[in-house]
């Protein structure tokens, strides 16, 4: 497993400016291509590298580590790394869809239960829960912890590309990133059914895919990349939360029309 700090992780991007060849260390990287960059990141204990892209109105910035509108430098879009602004409520609480222990916040430990209803279903809630003492957080597999490198994987959505996008945590909420101002995100929640990352539309069952898994998978570690889930047009990436401390959030981003996100190369790739 290869280990980095958060310093580190900034000290390594912002200091390479020139194209990387070969991954040598976990990062984000310029590309020979100025609306591209480099992720390299840690697969099985082997260093993978990949180019993505940022937004069609967008180039990466290799010094500032951003992508941001093409010939207006000094506006920056997003950051890749440490997005967005504090906010009054940055506290995540996620409901329990499965039986067992499980964060639902990253302060609080929950065991989860289910009660067959008379149609034969089941009905998912929380039979118990603990707060996390003062100087621990909840982590995945872990419960509370004091170990920062068993982060919390529920760090508060923040805009990191232009465009609308599902909430990680609640297939209900949709937000909507106005590329003037990623620092304000729009956040609407569906009147009715669940909102599909697909079609982009409120409405759908509460029993889609969405619901049942989650909106996006639950960050685990540092540069953790994947599709989100029913839409393989768009992907996220595991950064470091700068909302809430100790914990991870996942960056969203979407590939070009007629593009999907590869799990294999970690690129997009034409649709077949």
């Amino acid at each position: 497993m290869w280990k980095v700090s958060l310093s580190t992780f900034i000290i390594l991007i912002i200091g390479s400016v020139n194209t990387l060849e070969r991954c040598s260390s976990i990062g984000l990287f310029p590309s020979d291509d100025s609306d591209k960059f480099v992720l390299c990141s840690d697969r099985n204990g082997t260093l993978i590298r990949s180019e993505l892209q940022c937004s069609n109105r967008t180039t990466y910035s290799g010094i500032a580590a951003t992508c941001e509108i093409k010939d207006t430098p000094k506006i920056q879009i997003y950051n890749l790394l440490s997005s967005g602004v504090k906010r009054s409520n940055n506290e995540v609480t996620i409901k329990c869809i499965t039986p067992g222990t499980m964060c639902t916040s990253c302060n609080e430990l929950s065991v989860c239960g289910g009660d067959i209803n008379p149609d034969g279903s089941e009905t998912i809630k929380v039979l118990y829960k603990e707060k996390c003492p003062q100087d621990e957080h909840c982590a995945i597999g872990r419960g509370c912890t004091s170990d920062e490198q068993y982060p919390c994987s529920l760090g508060p959505f923040q805009c990191d590309d232009a465009g609308s996008f599902p909430d990680p945590y609640n297939c209900k909420i949709y937000h909507f990133c106005n590329p003037q101002h990623l620092d304000d995100p729009i956040t609407v929640k569906c009147t009715s059914g669940s909102f599909s990352s697909q079609t982009m539309a409120c409405g759908y069952s509460m029993d889609s895919d969405e619901c049942r898994m989650r909106p996006v998978p639950l960050c685990q570690k540092l540069l953790q990349v994947g599709q989100i889930t029913n839409n393989p047009n768009m992907y996220y990436i595991c950064v470091k939360s700068r909302l809430q401390p100790n914990a991870l959030t996942p960056s969203l981003h979407s590939c070009p029309p007629q593009h999907v996100f590869n799990v294999d190369t970690l690129s997009c790739i034409t649709e077949d």
